[in-house]
């Protein structure tokens, strides 16, 4: 009887204060319920899954521990679990090893997720980024760090069947191989690749060479002699009817002098619109 009545006088004057200390006569100003114990612990209510969603109206702050799952629930709008990814709003890191599933999406400030390994994007990823100033842990592709050279290039996807694309280096896995490179900013066309086409007249002249001479037959008809009288009709004299001359005196002459200029050897543009960004390398 004596016990009961000091227990009922205890917990009257922890109702009073509004605090209960279990095994600390002093429990901590800031604690409803301080308990003091080096070798036992609290026990939370435990129940099953369906147990716990059959509470009726359940209190926000509820906690219960969950033995389908082996893990803590508690109640705000609707049952959440603790479990060790769960941290308070603060700057501290959050380490852990394994796997995560992750059912919906990730909220996350800054650059996201920071993992080793593959991770995100696998060590080796390179992407394109509008700056010149890479975030942590990722490199501008500009042939130090490990890196590829590719500023001011077009990327060719592999192929390893056609000869000009059958090499990607091995940067990604920490090699020092580069990939295939080719092309050129600008082209001038050799007279093989330029399409078939005219000229205009120029200025074109032969030279004078060439100097003949024809013989013309005649008919005789008549007396010779001097002082002889030619005439195309008649029988005194010689008759020069219908004369032609022979077929002698073929030749060639040269033809001086040029066509038209068309064309000037200038290189073209060999590249299509295009847009800078830079291209970044995962570490």
């Amino acid at each position: 009887m004596r016990t009961l009545l000091f227990l009922c006088a205890y917990l009257f004057t922890s109702v009073l204060f509004g605090q209960v200390g279990v095994n600390n006569p002093n429990p901590d100003p800031s604690s409803i319920l301080d308990i003091n114990a080096n070798d036992k612990g609290i026990l939370i209510p435990r129940m099953t899954s369906a147990e716990m969603t059959l509470i009726s109206s359940p209190a926000e702050g509820l906690l219960v521990y969950n033995k389908d799952e082996s893990r803590f629930y508690f109640y705000n709008a609707g049952w959440f679990a603790l479990n060790e990814m769960v941290r308070s709003a603060g700057s501290s890191d959050i380490s852990h090893t394994g796997d995560v599933n992750v059912t919906g999406e990730v909220s996350a400030t800054s650059y996201g997720l920071n993992a080793s390994g593959n991770g995100p994007v696998p060590k080796g990823g390179i992407i394109m980024w509008s700056g010149s100033t890479p975030p942590t842990g990722w490199a501008l592709c500009n042939g130090t760090n490990g890196t590829p050279d590719l500023r001011g290039r077009f990327i060719i996807g592999y192929n390893p069947s056609v000869t000009d694309y059958n090499q990607p280096g091995n940067r990604s896995t920490g090699g020092a191989t580069n990939g295939k490179t080719g092309g050129s900013e600008s082209v001038t066309l050799t007279q093989s690749q330029m399409p078939s086409h005219s000229h205009g007249n120029g200025t074109l002249y032969t030279q004078a060479a060439g100097n003949h001479t024809h013989t013309v037959p005649m008919d005789q008809h008549g007396a010779g002699g001097s002082n002889v009288v030619y005439s195309p009709t008649g029988q005194n004299g010689f008759n020069i009817a219908d004369p032609t001359t022979s077929t002698a005196g073929s030749h060639t002459h040269t033809i001086l002098g040029a066509t038209a200029t068309a064309g000037s050897s200038q290189a073209h543009e060999n590249r299509p619109p295009y847009y800078v960004l830079a291209f970044i390398m995962k570490l």
